[in-house]
Parts: C-alpha cells; structure tokens; sequence
C-alpha cells in the first residue's frame, strides 16, 4: 500500500539504496556537544542535517549532474564518551582513519567543533602534503579553554601540535571568515603560520580573497566547516553567532575554487543547534553539505 506521505530513507541525502562497496562519501553523525561554552544542542545537528537531506533536490544545476550518483553511505551514529573530550575525539580518530583506509572520503558530522580534532588526525595519519581549510567565525586557537586541550575552541592549536606523533610533516592551515579573536589566538596564528581571511576580506571580494590563500595550500586538502562561520541571518543556529559572517553563496564560491585545483580528502561540518520551529538552518546545512560534496568530485562521477 502507497502511503499518502512516503518519506525517503533515513540517510543521507535519503537514497533509497546504500552501498558501502561503491560509495564515494561515508557520513559520520557524531552527536556530541560536550564541550560547548555557550549555547548547547549541536548533539541534534547530525539527526537533523540527516533529516533536512532528504529533502533535497539530488540533481545539482549548477553542476549539472547528481552528485548522489557518486554513493553515500550513512553509518549509524558514533557513540561519544560524553564527560571526555579527548576519549571522543581518539574514536572520531579511529571511525574517521577506518574509513579513508576503506579509500572513501569520510563527511563528519558534528557535534560541537572539538569532534574536527580526531577527523583531521586521521587526515593527516593517512595523506602527506595536508593543509586544512576551516571555515569559521574564530580562530579556535586556544591552548585549552574551561579546562580542556580538546574543547571547541582549540581546534586549531591541535592541528598546530598534530605531528610529530600523527603525521610526518606540519599541517598548515588556513581559517576563512573569522570575525572575532582574543590576542593570544593571534599570537598563536602568527606564530604557527596560520592564515587568515577575514570576513571583511572574503565579503569584500570572495574570489580575490581565496585566490591569496590558494599558493599556501598543499595538494591535499581537508575542509572543516564550522556554522557560525555563515552570518547569524542565514545561519542563527549555532551555539556561538558573531555578526557580520559570509553568506552562503560566499562559502560555495571559496569552496568551488579550493576544489577546483585541491584534492580535498576528508571534511566535517559542525556546530548546527537546530532550532525547534525553524527547520530552514537545518536545510541550508543539508545543502551545504550535499553541495561541497559535489564539489569535491571535481570532474569525477
């Protein structure tokens, strides 16, 4: 019997079949926030950037093909060790470095930033000349922040300190759209070489902005989306908004440009705290990561 409302499957972006043997993607939904500062609930991002995706328009025009054609496969939800960041980020490690060893490209998503620490290590355990691209409204350059080394806000210091016990070089990075700093993350940037577009910079002129970062990139390139890094009037469920951020079409053209000459091997969006009665951020998440996606084929499907 037809039901009057068939929904798709419960995947992501709701394809009727999975194949984990032919899928390029594999979606990772890690539901933790246990080291947020502020607003709390990005645990609920990953059910509902899930949920969003299957109702989306697989066919991309702008791309001009289906990038649901290319295979994803949704694993069921990572268990997080809930009063231990670090516990958290060794299993995102060991399901992130599982899947690249399968040579699929792994999607992570979040859960509050610090869950991007365990992806990025796997990252960077698997391919040599990494950079990391993150898209963000702050520097996430704390050493520690309210008594933990693996918290939200210090991302980017442990992709700073990744080697020499993960990977065999430094892993460089670069943070596009960041708005908002403490002095010491500034040190800290200058100090490890990380580069920084700001988001005055990238609103002025999105295509000039990322041409200046592109020379620093490696050929591998991992991307890690942070939502806040959108401004607050397109992207108001996160836990930590700042005014002024990009708009959506601003981080597809970054992303567009950094996939067209960058093989980009791994990536995770996180910090989504869907907002009951608001279901348009958890739509806009779903598209984002559905359009970087194909993006990240470049000319393979």
């Amino acid at each position: 019997m037809k039901l009057l409302h068939a929904l798709p499957p419960y995947n992501f972006p709701g394809v009727e079949e999975q194949n984990f043997s032919k899928a390029k993607f594999v979606i990772l939904p890690v539901p933790y926030d246990g080291t947020a500062s502020w607003g709390s609930g990005a645990k609920d991002g990953p059910h509902a950037i899930i949920a969003a995706s299957r109702f989306l328009e697989l066919f991309d025009h702008e791309l001009g093909r289906k990038p649901a054609d290319a295979g994803f496969f949704t694993l069921d939800e990572l268990e997080p060790a809930r009063g231990d960041a670090k516990e958290t980020v060794k299993r995102v490690a060991d399901a992130v470095s599982e899947i690249l060893a399968r040579k699929k490209t792994p999607v992570t998503l979040g859960g509050d930033h610090s869950i991007a620490i365990g992806a990025i290590q796997a990252a960077a355990s698997h391919f040599d000349n990494l950079s990391v691209v993150a898209f963000d409204a702050h520097l996430d350059a704390w050493d520690e922040f309210e008594g933990s080394d693996h918290s939200h806000a210090s991302v980017g210091a442990r992709i700073a300190d990744i080697t020499p016990s993960v990977a065999k070089e430094k892993v460089n990075e670069v943070i596009i759209g960041a708005r908002t700093t403490g002095k010491n993350e500034l040190e800290f940037c200058r100090k490890n070489g990380v580069e920084i577009v700001w988001a005055e910079e990238a609103k002025k002129d999105i295509q000039k902005a990322v041409k200046k970062i592109l020379p620093k990139l490696r050929k591998n390139v991992y991307i890690t989306f942070d939502f806040d890094c959108l401004d607050p009037g397109v992207m108001p469920a996160v836990g930590t908004p700042e005014p002024e951020g990009l708009q959506f079409n601003e981080a597809v053209e970054a992303l567009k440009a950094i996939a067209a000459s960058r093989n980009i091997v791994g990536m995770d969006f996180c910090e989504l705290s869907p907002m009951p009665g608001n279901r348009a951020p958890d739509f806009l998440a779903a598209k984002l990561v559905y359009k970087a996606a194909g993006l990240a084929l470049g000319k393979k499907l």
